[in-house]
C-alpha cells in the first residue's frame, strides 16, 4: 500500500497524468467540439470516394464529405441535433445513378486495451449500405431505413491497436443521397502505463528508507 502511495506521489511530482479522457469518435457533420457544421462545410472527420461508377463518374481518390444543409435534405430524413447528414461534394446534378461510395472515418485506440473497446451509435442512409470495421463486415441496412428513423449499431469486436478504420459502403442512386451517424459512443479500458525504471528504483529506495527510519527510531526507544 505504501509503495502504491509513493508511486502516485512520484507520478504527480513528475507531472505524469494518471487520468484518461477516453478515446474519441465523431458523429457525421460536426466539428472537433461535436457541434454541427454549417451546411456546405467540409467534414473534418469523414472522407468518401466512388468505388463503383454509375452515370456520374466521381473521383477515385478520397475527398472530404460535405455537411448537407437541412434546406436540401429530404423531409423523410430524421434530423438529429448532434449530427448532420453528409454527402458528395458535387451533388447538384440530381436524378442520376451516382453509383456506390465508401465513406470512412478513423479513430485511435493508442493507450487503450483494444480488446475492451465498444463502439455504438445510430445511423441512417439513403439508400442502402453496410458498415465495415477494419475491412470486416459488421452490419447492413436495406433501402427504406431512412424513412423517419435511425437504426442502432453496436460493435464489440474486430478492433486493433492504434488507428482503426470504420467504413460505410453506401449506394447513392441520385445526387440527393447521404448518410448520417448520430449518438456515437466509443469506450475502452486504458492500458497500464509502464513506470520508468528510475521511478521504480526511486520508489523502492523511498520505501526502504521509510522502513529503515521506522526500525531505527524503534531501536532508539
Amino acid at each position: 500500500m505504501k509503495k502504491i502511495l509513493l508511486m502516485t506521489v512520484l507520478a504527480v511530482a513528475l507531472g505524469i497524468s494518471t487520468a484518461n479522457a477516453g478515446p474519441v469518435f465523431y458523429n457525421t457533420g460536426v466539428d472537433n467540439a461535436g457541434t454541427q457544421l454549417a451546411g456546405g462545410s467540409l467534414d473534418p472527420h469523414y472522407q468518401l470516394r466512388q468505388v463503383v461508377a454509375g452515370t456520374y463518374i466521381g473521383s477515385s481518390n478520397w475527398v472530404p464529405a460535405v455537411a448537407m444543409d437541412t434546406s436540401i435534405t429530404w423531409p423523410q430524413w430524421i434530423q438529429p441535433a448532434d449530427a448532420r447528414w453528409i454527402y458528395i461534394a458535387d451533388a447538384s446534378n440530381l436524378g442520376q445513378d451516382w453509383g456506390t461510395y465508401e465513406v470512412k472515418t478513423t479513430f485511435d485506440l493508442t493507450g487503450y486495451k483494444f480488446s475492451t473497446a465498444e463502439l455504438s451509435g445510430y445511423w441512417a442512409l439513403d439508400q442502402d449500405g453496410s458498415i465495415y470495421l477494419n475491412g470486416h463486415l459488421i452490419t447492413t441496412l436495406p433501402d427504406g431505413n431512412w424513412n423517419g428513423k435511425l437504426t442502432a449499431f453496436d460493435i464489440t469486436s474486430g478492433f486493433v491497436a492504434g488507428i482503426n478504420t470504420l467504413t460505410f459502403v453506401v449506394r447513392f442512386p441520385d445526387g440527393g443521397d447521404g448518410i448520417v451517424v448520430s449518438g456515437a459512443s466509443l469506450t475502452a479500458t486504458p492500458a497500464p502505463v509502464p513506470v520508468p525504471t528510475t521511478m521504480l528504483l526511486l520508489g523502492s529506495g523511498l520505501v526502504g528508507l521509510a522502513g529503515f527510519r521506522k526500525r531505527f527510531f524503534k531501536f532508539k526507544k
